[in-house]
């Protein structure tokens, strides 16, 4: 059963905001919202859009606007994330990219503003809805053993540098690790090696987080490990496995295919929650934990 048409602006529509809009543009051609437009900073951006589409674009975020959509999805740099949820969640239902804000002061300020809000504030953060991560989560669910060590790289290549902050731009195992097991962190280790970061985390209950991320090398990497006493998970994010190890043999291999993509399970939540349905998203809580973890300097050691 399709969802009714609910009514979504979208917010920037720079590199990753291009794939929110295929991703809307083919939700919508499937009947599952309307997309009421986009909002774009510059003029340049309009002129290139007007060639290819024909939906509403709008260079300012009135109240009007706000009041007439169900809500707004936000893909634009992160500093400009604290203002943008000001801005428009009083008015409407709001979906922002990762991370909620670039400090941890703009995050608490957000949770505690909007603690009693009726608006829902949901965080982009896409690894939660990809399919190897959910099977992890299935997997992980039927094990009783406690996890003793988690590791992971999220690297792209040195061309690709934006020249961003790694921890901020790179955050996805520290959400990932907070979504299978929901941990608290304790202490932090930092190892920089040019734009490569090593990120060590220690969690409560004697388990640890060790994390390769940064711009390194020619390859995109994206790699999933998760050590128990008596067997090995492994994932490669980008082929879409998940392979059992015990003993040091393959017992199960998973290779998920014919699936929706991350991106749109993320949006098909965020119209659920818009519709009251029974949906789990992250929320500002998880939002503000995770931004936390990535501008956490303490213990930071510089080789």
């Amino acid at each position: 059963m399709s969802l009714k048409k609910t009514k979504i602006l979208l917010i920037g529509v720079g590199k990753f905001g291009e794939k929110h809009l295929n991703t809307l543009l083919s939700l919508e051609k499937k009947g599952f919202l309307s997309l009421v437009g986009v909002v774009v900073k510059t003029k340049k951006t309009e002129d290139a859009l007007k060639k290819n589409y024909n939906f509403p674009i709008y260079r300012d975020i009135t109240d009007n606007l706000l009041k007439e959509v169900d809500g707004v999805d936000i893909v634009t740099p992160v500093e400009t994330h604290f203002e943008l949820i000001n801005r428009c969640l009083p008015f409407t239902n709001v979906l922002v990219e990762k991370p909620m804000t670039a400090t941890t002061k703009e995050a608490l300020t957000i949770t505690s503003k909007f603690k009693n809000s009726k608006k829902i504030l949901m965080i982009g953060h896409i690894f939660r809805f990809h399919p190897s991560v959910l099977k992890i989560k299935e997997i992980i669910k039927t094990t009783r053993e406690k996890p003793i060590l988690i590791e992971g790289s999220f690297i792209n290549p040195t061309g690709t540098d934006n020249g961003r902050d790694v921890e901020l731009e790179m955050l996805h195992h520290f959400d990932i690790t907070d979504y299978l097991f929901n941990k608290t962190v304790v202490n932090k280790f930092i190892q920089k090696k040019g734009r490569l970061k090593i990120v060590s985390l220690k969690y409560k209950g004697n388990f640890t987080g060790i994390f390769k991320l940064g711009w390194d090398g020619a390859e995109r990497v994206r790699s999933l490990k998760i050590v128990f006493k008596n067997k090995i998970i492994t994932s490669d994010l980008i082929k879409n496995t998940v392979t059992i190890y015990k003993n040091g043999y393959v017992v199960k291999k998973y290779q998920l295919k014919n699936l929706p993509t991350p991106l749109e399970m993320e949006l098909q939540t965020f119209l659920g929650a818009i519709q009251k349905k029974k949906v789990v998203y992250p929320g500002a809580v998880v939002g503000q934990k995770i931004v936390n973890i990535a501008t956490k300097n303490e213990l930071e050691n510089t080789t």
